[in-house]
């Protein structure tokens, strides 16, 4: 950087290497803060922070590396996705059907069936990432309505991240409502959406409560 070497950790390197081989950021100038700001000096830190908001309110996208592909990410990932389109394909057969009540119907469609497990098990495993527990994230992720979470080769938007996991919150306090007694998975589906509830209770909670990005109804 600048014609000098500068040590990253591991973490930023992989990010950073993998959107350099993004075709869609070719020509794109990327920000990290880490290496935008200097972060052995004090006094550039103390004046560069408090325009950090402004910088990430005018970026035309931003990108966010929860890590590399682990604990089946690329599953969940993937269902996340499936979780999006489905609901504007719902949306167009039932127009009158509220968000939540579409997301509802998704999740009561995936918890039916144990072929699904493991994607929600991996969905539950990326809601438990280090990254959702940081405070600070909330105003790189909540300053700019274009924010894509990359995790591993997969991309998927930010919103249907935060909307799937508070349908989750809705749905898996209590999956003995709609959860098949006489199913011979019942026992494993339970334990799922268990395992899923307790992981989205809390991550990103603090994302989900802002209505100015997630839309409630």
């Amino acid at each position: 950087m600048n014609d000098m070497n500068v040590a990253v950790t591991p973490n930023l390197w992989t990010a950073m290497d993998y959107f350099r081989k993004q075709k869609y950021l070719a020509d794109m100038l990327i920000w990290v803060d880490t290496l935008c700001i200097n972060q052995t000096d004090t006094a550039e830190k103390n004046s560069q922070i408090p325009r950090m908001r402004l910088i990430y309110q005018r970026a035309d996208l931003v990108n966010v590396w929860l890590g590399p592909e682990a604990n089946n990410s690329s599953l969940a990932m993937r269902l996340i996705n499936e979780y999006s389109w489905s609901l504007v394909t719902m949306k167009t057969y039932s127009p009158d059907k509220t968000r939540k009540e579409l997301g509802k119907q998704f999740i009561s469609w995936a918890l039916s069936d144990v072929t699904h497990s493991e994607s929600l098990r991996a969905l539950a495993a990326l809601y438990r990432r280090s990254y959702w527990t940081r405070v600070w994230i909330i105003q790189e992720l909540l300053s700019n309505p274009g924010v894509l979470i990359h995790c591993g080769n997969e991309g998927v938007l930010l919103k249907p991240i935060l909307a799937l996991g508070d349908d989750i919150c809705d749905m898996c306090a209590d999956s003995a409502e709609y959860l098949d007694r006489e199913s011979p998975d019942y026992s494993v589906l339970t334990q799922t959406a268990n395992d899923l509830y307790t992981s989205c209770r809390w991550t990103p909670h603090l994302l989900r409560d802002k209505e100015i990005y997630l839309d409630k109804t």
